[in-house]
């Protein structure tokens, strides 16, 4: 009735207001042609994916609206995860000769990610190759956007399965250069790339930089690098999560104030990828329970029971989102699980975090 039904294998979805009309478009990411649909303001969407051009017909896993020429509108970055068609699927198997899950490396074939240029009337360009983007291939999962290089455009991570990730610095001309390795944050601090896939941007320390927190496979620590200077030092250890992230395949990842004290505490969602033998769920071998970590000072505390609810959600977890549903001051968690239904988290704070806390509503986007 809404318009929004997508036949397609959906993968991820971006929410934006693409055509400055003060409503939230949808671009859902697919195997296959990616939708754009557009707010018909009303309650409902129409897919206008082939006038507005972006129509990326790639393995696409993730995308992001961000305005990367400071023109007040929103362009468009999706990532691609693999050149992959079903004649080209493989057979791989566990340690104990089980068929098991097939690393994206299995099939050696990554793919360039893709950006488009809103043109201001409803359409789109193609930029991937005069901006850089295409120039590598890799398998593009989780994006993170913000302004690394302090120079007022905005730069992009993206976090690659299996592969170094990537920081584009925006060079204010429409053009990109990887500089992941420059910054600290291709790899990890033992020089090894991860199954990265969650990404998640923040100040943790109050400095006034963008930190950077990425979640990877089972057996991976997640990787937490703080940005000191422009440098991003891997401190995964230091604060707090390498031992309890091991033994997790993360997935989406929320770093936000959930208990009103200031600081900045972590929500992960988790989901294994292999068959194990120890498991949470003999309905799902692929099930995990979902992480929350509160700040104490300059460490996270792993909250139990596991993820914060009264009996930890085993599920396999592979998508989160935040926000203040109930209008309480409260930020909650809604969590899409695969083949499951949706987990809806409302945060109940002791008397401890009732701190203050303020609203705002934009009226205008006039300057």
């Amino acid at each position: 009735k809404s318009g929004t039904g997508d036949s397609s294998y959906s993968v991820g979805v971006a929410t934006g207001d693409y055509n400055n009309d003060g409503f939230v478009d949808l671009y859902i990411t697919n195997y296959g042609r990616n939708t754009l649909l557009k707010n018909n303001q009303d309650g409902t969407f129409e897919d206008v994916t082939s006038y507005a051009g972006v129509g990326d017909k790639s393995f696409s896993a993730c995308a992001a609206f961000v305005d990367i020429d400071n023109d007040d509108d929103l362009d468009l970055f999706v990532t691609n995860y693999l050149d992959w068609s079903a004649e080209d699927e493989i057979e791989c198997f566990s340690q104990l000769t089980r068929r098991d899950y097939c690393a994206p490396e299995a099939y050696r074939s990554p793919i360039s990610d893709s950006l488009y240029l809103n043109n201001g009337d409803g359409t789109f360009t193609d930029i991937s190759s005069q901006s850089n983007i295409s120039s590598k291939k890799r398998t593009g999962l989780g994006i993170g956007i913000g302004d690394f290089s302090n120079d007022g455009f905005a730069d992009i991570f993206v976090a690659n399965d299996g592969m170094q990730d990537q920081l584009w610095i925006n060079q204010g001309d429409n053009t990109f250069i990887d500089q992941a390795l420059l910054y600290g944050c291709s790899v990890d601090n033992t020089g090894k790339s991860k199954g990265s896939m969650g990404v998640a941007l923040s100040d943790i320390d109050n400095d006034g930089d963008l930190d950077l927190y990425v979640t990877t496979l089972f057996q991976e620590t997640d990787s937490f690098f703080i940005n000191s200077q422009g440098s991003m030092i891997d401190s995964t250890s230091r604060w707090g999560v390498a031992a309890d992230t091991r033994v997790y395949t993360g997935w989406s990842i929320i770093l936000n104030d959930f208990n009103n004290d200031g600081q900045v505490d972590l929500y992960e969602t988790t989901g294994r990828v292999r068959w194990q033998a120890d498991q949470f769920d003999d309905a799902d071998w692929l099930a995990e329970p979902n992480l929350l970590f509160t700040l104490e000072g300059e460490k996270f505390k792993l909250i139990e029971p596991l993820g914060g609810t009264p009996e930890p959600l085993v599920y396999t977890a592979h998508g989160a989102a935040t926000g203040d549903i109930n209008k309480d001051g409260f930020l909650d968690i809604i969590i899409v699980n695969k083949d499951r239904n949706v987990n809806v988290l409302q945060n109940i704070l002791s008397e401890e975090g009732q701190n203050n806390w303020i609203r705002l509503d934009i009226a205008s986007r006039r300057r």
